[in-house]
């Protein structure tokens, strides 16, 4: 038998029996959002372009190129820099570099020998005056850079005429010659040195005022966030279900095993509509087995799918209900008995009456029967025919029947089988096989309790 499909239980039961997925997923949307919506939130963006200047030894060389004495990629590592970010913090009276570094980037201007300094903040006068602090304290450190190098060759060039002293008076020999053009080509350099541009570039746009937010607005992150979580969550949520071969409902029981004679829900603390409750699901269940036999109701066997399921209280609610009409006994079957059982009543080792005890109801006893004795020689039919005229009604509680072969021959013995599932352990292929089990003995199966369902 095939269990029901997801789509007859309905997306919207789905939901319900899953709530703690989507709740969590719901809460993880939440989390993503305010994450999302900090990085892809409102901002501002500001731009500063700087046009870089060639810084050569001779300004006045000819065919120099600027593109021959400037390198564009260390020209960008150095204004990104944490130098230059520390001098931009300290224009600003920023305390942090990082607060500077983490909302700017530096990058090259296409092809041009420029610099752009992007920066994205809370407000627009903020990141315009990132930017341009971004973009002169690039300049400035250059500047300074520049300035302090040709100081140091100038003075290098300095000492060095010192030692070479002044120029001679009149003839001089080869010696003094050499010296003489020595003195020259020194004076010549520093000349050249002085004349150096010690600018290493142009502010040529500086930031403006940015008039609307840039990016994406902070609640769209947030929505989009919620969004996916909630239809991942969802997504999941009907995979467990598929997956999950619990018994729901009743719709799920008649999929597989037939007419559902009743349910019962589960106890809470013993309280008066629970007993009532309970009380009416009896009824009903004895009204719907008098009609499911021809005969009269004697022999009724309780049997869950597995082991598991609450059949002793079914059995003990069904026996307490069957006990105003000509008195009924409850039957445990238990494989290991420590005391007398029914068994030993059979083999005649006790009287029947020694090991009928009296139960909680009138007209109620309880007895045990062990089927994993000795005595294998006696059927499960001749160690129950020794409760005949003793009381109209007998309630078996029977082992599960996919677990023991003894289930099955207690079914066979009975004028009744029923079969107790628990809607949140018992799965349909387990309930499915059962019925299929006693279907193959040729049992009288009658249809299921199902336990543990809402009201």
């Amino acid at each position: 038998m095939t269990p029901p499909a997801l789509a007859e239980r309905g997306y919207l039961e789905v939901a319900r029996r899953r709530w703690p997925v989507l709740a969590g997923s719901v809460v993880v949307g939440l989390l993503l959002g305010s994450v999302t919506g900090s990085l892809s939130g409102d901002g501002y963006t500001s731009e500063s372009v700087v046009a870089l200047r060639p810084v050569v030894a001779d300004p006045f060389a000819p065919n120099v190129r600027p593109s021959d004495s400037i390198d564009v990629a260390t020209e960008r590592r150095v204004a990104a820099s944490r130098v230059v970010a520390g001098k931009a913090a300290a224009a600003l009276g920023v305390a942090e570099i990082d607060e500077i570094q983490d909302v700017s980037k530096v990058e090259l201007v296409g092809e041009a020998l420029a610099l752009r300094f992007t920066v994205t903040d809370d407000t627009p006068t903020e990141a315009r005056d990132k930017a341009d602090a971004l973009a002169n304290a690039y300049l400035a450190h250059r500047r300074e850079a520049t300035e302090a190098l040709v100081t140091d060759m100038v003075t290098s060039i300095d000492l060095e005429l010192l030692a070479l002293g002044g120029l001679p008076v009149g003839e001089v020999d080869a010696a003094t010659a050499a010296r003489v053009t020595r003195i020259n080509d020194l004076q010549a350099q520093k000349a050249s040195l002085l004349a150096i541009p010690v600018s290493p570039g142009t502010l040529i746009d500086p930031a403006r005022l940015a008039e609307e937010p840039s990016g994406t607005p902070a609640w769209i992150g947030r929505v989009g966030a919620l969004a996916l979580a909630v239809l991942a969550g969802f997504a999941i949520a009907i995979g467990l279900d598929r997956w999950d071969r619990r018994i729901r409902g009743a719709s799920d029981v008649i999929e597989v095993a037939g007419p559902v004679l009743a349910m019962v829900p589960v106890a809470r603390g013993g309280s008066a509509a629970d007993a009532n409750t309970r009380s009416e699901a009896m009824r009903l269940l004895r009204l719907r087995l008098e009609r499911a036999t021809t005969g009269p109701l004697g022999r009724i066997v309780l049997v869950p799918p597995v082991t598991g399921p609450p059949v002793e209280d079914v059995a003990m609610a069904l026996a307490t209900e069957l006990a105003g009409d000509g008195g009924a006994v409850l039957v445990r079957i238990d494989e290991q008995c420590t005391g007398p059982n029914l068994v030993d009543a059979a083999a005649g080792r006790i009287t029947i009456e020694e090991v009928l005890q009296q139960g909680p109801a009138p007209g109620l006893r309880t007895t045990e029967m062990d089927l994993g004795g000795e005595e294998s020689s006696l059927s499960v039919a001749e160690v129950l025919s020794q409760l005949d005229g003793r009381a109209n009604h007998v309630v078996c509680v029977g082992p599960a029947v996919l677990e023991s072969a003894a289930g099955l021959e207690l079914a066979v013995a009975s004028d009744v089988v029923v079969i107790v599932a628990d809607s949140h352990t018992t799965k349909l292929e387990e309930l499915s096989a059962t019925v299929d089990a006693l279907d193959g003995v040729k049992a009288h199966y009658a249809g299921t309790v199902l336990v543990g369902t809402r009201r």
